[in-house]
């Protein structure tokens, strides 16, 4: 994939950091607790239920999905 000009690129600003996952040497990912995957998928689905407000659908947009989708309740 190196001789990719789009890879040339951005291989030097283009970052993917997992928030599932940890990047942390090991004896600092010990120090902070040594949450594997799960436990920390598990914080973040717990925070996003607790606290996430979503956005309402505007009525005019909610009257053209239930006229689009028959039987939606």
């Amino acid at each position: 994939f190196f001789d990719q000009r789009h890879t040339v690129k951005h291989l030097r600003t283009e970052f993917f950091l997992p928030k599932v996952s940890d990047r942390l040497p090991r004896e600092e990912w010990a120090e902070k607790g040594a949450k594997d995957g799960r436990e920390k998928a598990r914080e973040i689905a717990k925070d996003i239920l607790t606290n996430h407000k979503p956005v309402p659908i505007p009525p005019e947009i909610d009257k053209q999905i239930r006229e689009t989708i028959p039987g939606m309740v």
